[in-house]
């Protein structure tokens, strides 16, 4: 996986996954998650359109880390991984909104 992560416009943290979460890519997530909660951010948009595969477990982190202040919205072009984020009830598009920048105002972390 390359998770990138930057501030997409003011006060929310985009999270992009590239190419294919394993188990490990999962945990890296989580820590990275938890350490911008620490940091007072709590706004997340989850860009899935740029993964290939996906690990199933990094669903269900989303729930925990929202009881911990986390607020998300998705982006997953990918049916599979739309309708799962559909039924736990939360919100997500097909496509980024036109809020959205592809030139990010803010880097926060380098990719790993």
């Amino acid at each position: 996986m390359h998770l990138v992560i930057h501030q997409d416009f003011p006060g929310v943290v985009r999270l992009e996954l590239h190419g294919h979460v394993d188990q490990e890519d999962v945990a890296i997530f989580e820590r990275e998650c938890l350490k911008l909660l620490q940091q007072g951010w709590r706004h997340f948009c989850v860009d899935f359109t740029p993964c290939s595969r996906l690990e199933d477990s990094l669903l269900h982190l989303f729930r925990p880390l929202q009881q911990v202040g986390a607020q998300w919205q998705f982006i997953a072009p990918q049916p599979r991984i739309f309708h799962w984020l559909q039924q736990l009830r939360f919100p997500v598009s097909l496509q980024a909104h036109s809020f959205a920048h592809k030139n990010p105002v803010q880097d926060l972390s380098l990719p790993f």
